[in-house]
């Protein structure tokens, strides 16, 4: 089915909602079901009980050359609010003002997303818009005729958890966000595994005004404006930070990239203002073969932050960092910095940097005078940055126009041109192409095809199952161990997306829903899901936050205090039971093919012991008993299936995290 026109009408459940019209105290305010419609203007959907709205699993097409097409539901002008007057539970009730679910092109035109209704916590206030594998657009209403568009009244985001929630476990389906407003939410736009994300243009007054508390207890509470977790291709770039007023804010920071991955990435031109921190890095944001590859921070104006403009600290085990040039020795980076507030108290940077060196080329006045000396080396010279505009013609959804992508693809083929200067050409493609009227997914595959790492090649495989192909699905999953040398974590990575592909391709064919999905598979999904910052991991993450409610959001590392005055400490590490730091235990080697190794150490003292080892389905597949406090312990596993196993050691006092062990033959 499409939704077209035929004689001027359409053959689907189709609502048109005029100005001046209200839903008020319904359990859902309008629910289209897979390939309905609903067209709103000026509509007041007030104190609905679970969702304002709610648009799911359908794939538009073009009936004329069977591409696929944006949703043709769109909200102009309307407002979406739960009041003093709301009847329901917070907690227990309401869901969300929007709930968006496998479909794309849904446009919401200045509207505004209020929740004000009674809450012991800003948690029970849940999101404005939650969108899984969907595309849609936010943009302020245009005050005129002109295009583009140089005046808007923005849309708006207040008194929620997270104004904006953004997860996909499937596909390409991207979002994007200009001039629009966020007030007192603990995150104004969280998104998980989004491919060309665009948020430009719009305000962030970071802070909320109650109470809240966290999913996981390792998560800090910090207030955020803009959160993107293993994003890439995403444009930031012309937002406004500050703190918001009235006190309650906890560890205020602008915009957090956490896990962006091993390709070009780039936080550009944003004003941040009255923060504790501007810009924090999170994870591994460069490429570790090549770190002259990663996020950068470039033309960022930063005014009044009381701690840190830009840091990237220390983190629970090996791999972290961005890019090891800020800038170019041909370019500035072009950020500009705070005063220090308290130069007497020592805990002031700049750039606090607790991962690996780099360097930061900057030029007179813009040349920072607070870093951590032994990480960060600035590189003086004259090469200024005048700090352009970077945004394309149309600055509300991103899209290119004709001479814009002539140029990129110029960019993109000329393979004179430095690695990054393509990339981001082909970013900017990627996201024009996902924004056509009608998606071109086969070009999409192709610029992802010759951006040759491991990550786009997974992505190839998800375009097709947003076609639901599952068919060619399945040839480029297969594909994948024969383009690439797979081992160590690059074969981690594969094995968990393999498995989580195979699940969704066989729930695919089967017509089985996702609830039913995670319902057969939950253990080998919650295995997948914290294994780490894996493709696949996020994804699995964001399909069980849709299924069992938000329970996965990524954890948040801050810096250490300096001094002893620092306000804001990184978490502790979670509670695993007792755990005993002399306990150790690693399999060698890993991947196994006929055999491997457990090396092991007990507590002082303790001479007895075990390790388990289990399958992703939670199986015992093996247990060895220890009668001595260290060793090693030999294990055949010719007889195993390949795949991915779970290993952990415990004795009386002591429960070692469970650790992967991959299995080929």
């Amino acid at each position: 089915m499409q939704q077209s026109l035929y004689n001027q009408k359409y053959y689907q459940g189709y609502v048109k909602i005029n100005a001046g019209s209200a839903i008020e105290k319904a359990k859902t305010g309008v629910d289209c079901q897979p390939g309905g419609i609903v067209q709103a203007t000026g509509t007041h959907f007030l104190n609905c009980l679970n969702l304002g709205a709610s648009i799911r699993d359908f794939q538009n097409w073009n009936i004329n050359n069977s591409q696929p097409k944006g949703n043709n539901s769109y909200f102009s002008g309307c407002a979406f609010e739960a009041d003093g007057n709301y009847s329901g539970s917070m907690a227990s009730d309401f869901q969300c003002m929007v709930r968006l679910s496998k479909v794309d092109g849904v446009r919401f035109i200045g509207c505004s997303f209020v929740n004000s209704a009674a809450a012991s916590t800003q948690n029970e206030r849940k999101f404005g818009i939650y969108a899984t594998s969907a595309g849609f657009n936010v943009t302020g209403s245009c005050n005129g005729n002109t295009y583009p568009c140089n005046s808007y009244t923005n849309g708006g985001f207040m008194g929620f958890d997270r104004g904006i929630l953004v997860g996909n476990t499937v596909g390409l389906r991207t979002f994007g966000v200009s001039n629009a407003d966020f007030k007192d939410n603990v995150v104004g736009i969280e998104a998980a595994n989004v491919t060309s994300a665009f948020i430009v243009n719009s305000n962030f007054e970071v802070g909320c005004s109650l109470p809240f508390t966290v999913p996981q207890p390792q998560s800090v509470k910090a207030n955020r404006g803009i959160m993107l977790y293993r994003c890439t291709g995403y444009k930031v770039e012309a937002n406004h930070f500050d703190l918001q007023p009235g006190g309650g804010t906890t560890d205020p920071l602008g915009i957090l990239v956490n896990a962006s991955g091993h390709n070009p990435n780039e936080v550009y031109r944003n004003y941040l203002d009255g923060l504790e921190i501007g810009n924090l890095s999170n994870g591994l944001n460069k490429n570790p073969t090549n770190p002259l590859v990663g996020l950068q921070y470039l033309c960022n104006q930063n005014t009044n932050n009381s701690i840190h403009d830009f840091a990237v600290p220390q983190e629970k085990g090996a791999g972290g960092g961005i890019r090891g040039r800020q800038g170019s020795p041909s370019q500035a980076a072009g950020n500009t910095f705070s005063v220090d507030p308290q130069p007497s108290l020592s805990t002031f940077f700049h750039i606090n940097n607790g991962q690996a060196p780099f360097t930061y080329y900057c030029s007179g006045s813009s040349c920072p005078t607070d870093y951590t000396t032994t990480t960060v080396t600035p590189n003086t010279f004259t090469g200024n940055n005048l700090c352009p505009s970077k945004l394309p013609s149309d600055k509300d959804e991103g899209k290119l126009s004709g001479t814009e992508r002539q140029q990129f693809q110029q960019d993109f083929g000329n393979t004179g041109l430095d690695g990054e200067t393509r990339s981001y050409a082909g970013d900017m493609l990627i996201r024009d192409y996902l924004l056509a009227d009608n998606t071109d997914m086969a070009g999409v595959r192709g610029l992802l095809t010759q951006q040759g790492d491991l990550v786009s090649r997974f992505k190839v495989v998800d375009t097709w199952l947003e076609e639901g192909n599952t068919t060619a699905a399945q040839t480029a999953l297969s594909d994948i161990p024969t383009q690439f040398t797979l081992a160590g974590d690059s074969l981690t990575e594969y094995n968990h997306f393999n498995s989580l592909k195979t699940l969704q391709i066989g729930a695919m064919q089967n017509g089985t829903s996702d609830e039913v999905l995670v319902a057969n598979n939950q253990a080998s999904l919650v295995l997948m899901a914290e294994a780490g910052d894996y493709y696949a991991s996020a994804q699995a993450k964001a399909l069980l936050n849709k299924v069992n409610g938000f329970t996965y959001t990524p954890e948040v590392f801050l810096p250490e205090g300096v001094g002893g005055s620092q306000l804001i400490i990184a978490p502790p590490v979670a509670n695993l039971g007792n755990l005993a730091e002399a306990a150790t235990v690693e399999a060698l080697p890993n991947p196994a093919k006929q055999r491997t190794v457990f090396h092991y150490q007990l507590p002082k003292g303790e001479e007895q012991g075990r390790i388990t080892v289990l399958d992703l389905n939670g199986r015992e597949v093996a247990r060895f008993g220890l009668s001595a406090n260290r060793g090693a312990v030999e294990w055949d596993t010719k007889h195993l299936a390949e795949g991915i196993y779970i290993y952990s050691l415990a004795s009386d006092r002591a429960l070692v995290e469970a650790k992967r062990l991959v299995i080929t033959h």
